[in-house]
């Protein structure tokens, strides 16, 4: 009998190419070179971020989080991005929130480790960013008062939860967590590059 993969396993190997694509396509950090494109990058990314707190929150997950011990708000950057925008000077309204929607809670599962994967990124493009175009603030991508890196292991305890009470029981859950996963990653690149961020070749991760 085969040896059944882990949740957290699966995400890794059938979201990797779309990992590397949706880099490559937004092009962080190479492609910002002055303050108003890393201006721009932060506004594009608080609308897929936006979009992201409010189809986690949505009322008819609110029990499966909890059996889970998953705390939303430890999990939402939108704040940070703010503050570093405000610090920018930056008076724009906000592009709209992008829509993701979402069937099932298992994919929103998937949306919740993209999310907080992106995180971990953050500390290694936040001094990139610092280093190409001069000192500017960077609390979203560093988490400033995150307590970095437990809020990702507070997401792989809950995925191994899932594993362990839902998915074993009906596997068909983990393709749509990672269904949820790879739409994630396909929003994201789809808003952020929309935000007139170019795409850049030899991004680093």
């Amino acid at each position: 009998m085969p040896v059944r993969v882990g949740l957290a396993a699966r995400l890794r190997s059938e979201t990797a190419d779309l990992h590397g694509a949706t880099e490559a396509t937004v092009g962080i950090p190479d492609a910002v070179r002055t303050v108003d494109d890393y201006a721009m990058l932060l506004r594009s990314s608080r609308s897929f971020y936006a979009g992201a707190a409010d189809a986690l929150a949505d009322a008819r997950w609110r029990q499966p989080w909890t059996r889970l011990g998953v705390r939303l708000e430890a999990h939402t950057r939108l704040a940070l991005i703010d503050d570093d925008l405000a610090a920018l000077g930056q008076t724009k309204p906000a592009i709209p929130p992008h829509r993701l929607a979402s069937g099932s809670f298992a994919e929103v599962l998937g949306l919740l480790y993209v999310v907080e994967g992106s995180a971990l990124g953050g500390h290694l493009i936040a001094p990139a960013i610092v280093a190409a175009i001069g000192p500017v603030p960077t609390s979203f991508y560093l988490g400033r008062g995150r307590d970095h890196p437990r809020p990702w292991r507070r997401v792989l305890s809950a995925l191994a939860e899932f594993d362990r009470t839902e998915v074993e029981t009906d596997p068909g859950l983990a393709n749509e967590v990672v269904r949820g996963a790879r739409r994630a990653f396909l929003a994201f690149g789809e808003t952020v590059s929309s935000g007139a961020v170019a795409a850049a070749p030899g991004v680093t991760r």
